[in-house]
């Protein structure tokens, strides 16, 4: 390992040169010599401290988050590619951990990210006067890379391995629409979206009509084999039979259509066949992938996600069982334990992570010693790590650390949950995670 280690050292150009070459293209040389500074800068204190664990056979396994520290909303930022160039230099495992997904596999969302990586008009997230004299030069120049599967964990990823039990049951899924396609592709057999379930029984959504009068697309709220009538004014539906009774709701993603999924989602929390019966003795489980209030997109200030969602459905179903003359207690009751969290700041997602990770370093005859969880927002991101971190230390296994950036949610003064430290964004974070020994 040493002796691999001593070559990489000898030969820092052959290795730092693939980040300013484009195959087959020669760069100007003064801004090759400007990236290999860059890089040189910035990788020096990982081979200077990193070598300590190679020793015995330990590196750093580092999870990212995405919104807000690889890209916002549709601008892909300029430090996400060289950080992760970086990494993947250094040689130490990684993966995105993040509480999106979009209805995509792993495999189809780390084609989309790997698009995103090789953007040749990425920008700046962080504008700083050391950015733009260090990083933007290198704008358009890196060399490509490749993503494979298993570099993205979704909010979602670990329901193909957990939740066995609901494979052969009649679930109802919310999310975009292709969720329904997504679920059966995690072995979910039965999987109906929502939107689907309503067109079935179309008085369930008595505003649906006026949602497609307003906006006709059939096809985006019931589905491809629809098709806008204008004559009618309506949707040309086919005529499939009722849904079955619903055993579950899972919510994969963000809602795109929240006014039914409020109607729809409320009616099948209170009975899973709510046409035939309006309040069963007991709730159906409800899972959702991600509980994100917030979010950096390429808007400036921060929009609704998921989270958002969660607590205008608890809110509306809560109503709706007090004016059925539930008590607040029994409410409580009939949610607990019914209401089932994914992704960060669940310990369930970094423990789903770990074993990622540690996968990875074995591939390399190596064993991870420490956990970074580099994201912008500190009350999923941060606050999942530091969970973890408490929980590793029972387990007496390698700790986590939180590394706060600032290009997303997070803004100075806000309360960092623990973070180790706070770093301008992703490359300097990366800066730091590699300096530590």
């Amino acid at each position: 390992t040493q002796s691999t280690w001593g070559q990489t050292l000898n030969a820092p150009k052959r290795v730092l040169f693939s980040l300013c070459l484009k195959p087959q293209i020669m760069m100007k040389l003064t801004l090759c010599l400007l990236g290999i500074l860059v890089a040189v800068h910035g990788a020096a204190p990982f081979f200077r401290g990193h070598h300590e664990h190679l020793e015995d056979g330990a590196t750093a396994g580092i999870a990212f988050d995405i919104d807000g520290v690889i890209k916002q909303g549709d601008k892909t930022c300029l430090e996400g590619q060289i950080a992760i160039r970086k990494v993947m230099m250094a040689g130490i495992p990684w993966v995105f951990l993040t509480n999106g997904g979009a209805g995509a596999t792993e495999e189809e969302f780390a084609r989309n990210t790997e698009k995103k990586l090789n953007d040749p008009n990425a920008e700046l997230c962080f504008p700083s006067a050391k950015n733009i004299e260090k990083l933007l030069p290198l704008r358009g120049k890196l060399a490509p890379v490749s993503l494979t599967w298993d570099r993205a964990i979704l909010c979602y990823s670990p329901w193909n391995r957990t939740m066995t039990d609901l494979v052969d049951k009649h679930v109802v899924v919310a999310g975009r629409t292709n969720t329904a396609e997504l679920a059966k592709k995690y072995g979910f057999k039965n999987a109906i979206h929502i939107a689907e379930y309503a067109r079935r029984d179309s008085t369930i959504d008595p505003f649906s009509k006026a949602i497609m009068a307003e906006a006709p697309f059939c096809s985006n709220i019931y589905g491809s084999e629809c098709a806008w009538d204008d004559t009618r004014h309506s949707c040309n539906l086919p005529n499939d039979p009722p849904a079955q009774r619903a055993e579950a709701l899972l919510v994969f993603n963000d809602i795109s259509h929240i006014g039914n999924f409020l109607q729809v989602g409320t009616d099948l929390l209170m009975s899973g066949s709510p046409r035939e019966k309006e309040l069963d003795a007991e709730q159906i489980p409800i899972y959702f992938g991600a509980t994100d209030l917030l979010w950096q997109s390429d808007y400036p200030n921060l929009r609704f996600g998921l989270g958002a969602h969660i607590v205008a459905l608890k809110a509306v179903y809560q109503a709706r069982l007090a004016a059925l003359g539930m008590t607040p207690a029994q409410i409580e009751a009939r949610m607990k334990d019914k209401w089932v969290f994914f992704g960060k700041p669940e310990v369930k997602a970094y423990r789903f992570a770990e074993d990622r990770l540690n996968s990875m370093a074995a591939q390399s005859q190596k064993k991870v010693g420490a956990f970074y969880m580099v994201g912008d927002n500190p009350n999923t991101d941060i606050e999942g790590a530091w969970r973890t971190r408490q929980d590793a230390a029972k387990r007496g296994s390698p700790l986590w650390s939180g590394v706060l950036v600032r290009t997303g949610v997070y803004k100075d003064g806000d309360d960092t949950h623990h973070a180790a430290t706070i770093a301008n964004d992703v490359n300097a974070a990366v800066d730091w995670i590699l300096s530590q020994k």
